[in-house]
């Protein structure tokens, strides 16, 4: 079982985690600090926004499930393979699918077998 980390500018195989999307990385290299630095903040916020059970709760929820039902997922942003906010987002998924903290009757949308 693997989770890729994937650059959006070599394949569309996977699913887009940067800007734009709910999971996408809102601090910017340079404004908000280094490389390190803004992905040090985006893991704080992550886990932040995990706690609230909101969009990000839901969507990491979403991607944990496809990873355990195909034993694998592809993340894609513009970064890789520098570091990247995707990597929070690897270990956030992980450690929902080894705790199993899936809430008792949770429904996810279908799974997409073609990702």
């Amino acid at each position: 079982m693997s989770i890729f980390i994937n650059n959006k500018r070599d394949t569309d195989y996977g699913i887009y985690c940067g800007r734009g999307s709910v999971l996408g990385n809102k601090y910017l290299i340079g404004r908000d600090g280094t490389r390190s630095e803004v992905c040090a903040k985006y893991r704080v916020w992550l886990w932040d926004e995990f706690k609230k059970r909101g969009k990000v709760y839901n969507e990491i929820l979403r991607l944990a499930n496809l990873y355990r039902a195909k034993g694998t997922l592809s993340l894609l942003c513009f970064c890789a393979p520098l570091q990247c906010h995707t990597e929070h987002i690897r270990s956030l998924i992980l450690w929902v699918v080894s705790n199993n903290f899936f809430p008792p009757g949770a429904t996810f949308e279908k799974v997409d077998e073609t990702l």
